[in-house]
């Protein structure tokens, strides 16, 4: 299936943000730089005190607020106009196809949700970072992503 601008639809990328700003310009310009280009941006955040919401403005995202991480992904989800919503933290990045891949995936297989490895912005190479890096190194070495008995958090 070929997917043209009349035909593909939305995608809603919904990014919760708290104090973001060292990861979220990266974020926010993998999202935009996408391949993919019928995507809404919205990014809910959770009343930041730094320059995140400054960052917003350069990408065209619609910015709501909602006060946990739990209220901000149902606030996105409400808000969200699109077929498809892709949930992406402030601290990861998209590879340019990864949208166009998902959603031909789902269009031509007829699914409502995907799962993706996740690639993270990595700051400091500090310990709760390696042993972050660690955990989805053995995830991926066992390719746990069985929609049913996998741990992987689906991605629609």
């Amino acid at each position: 299936m070929v997917l043209n601008a009349s035909t593909s639809p939305l995608v809603s990328i919904n990014i919760p943000t708290y104090n973001s700003e060292k990861t979220l310009d990266e974020c926010l310009g993998s999202a935009k730089e996408q391949s993919y280009s019928n995507v809404e941006i919205l990014v809910i955040d959770s009343y930041s005190r730094d320059g995140t919401l400054g960052i917003t403005g350069r990408y065209g995202a619609r910015v709501y607020f909602a006060p946990s991480l739990s209220e901000a992904r149902r606030l996105g989800v409400e808000k969200s106009l699109g077929k498809y919503i892709l949930f992406l933290d402030s601290d990861q990045v998209l590879p340019k196809d990864a949208i166009a891949k998902c959603v031909a995936k789902c269009e031509r297989e007829g699914w409502d949700a995907l799962t993706f490895f996740e690639q993270s912005i990595v700051e400091r190479n500090t310990f709760a970072q390696r042993v972050i890096a660690y955990d989805k190194w053995l995830f991926h070495a066992e390719q746990d992503d069985d929609p049913l008995y996998g741990s992987a958090i689906p991605r629609p």
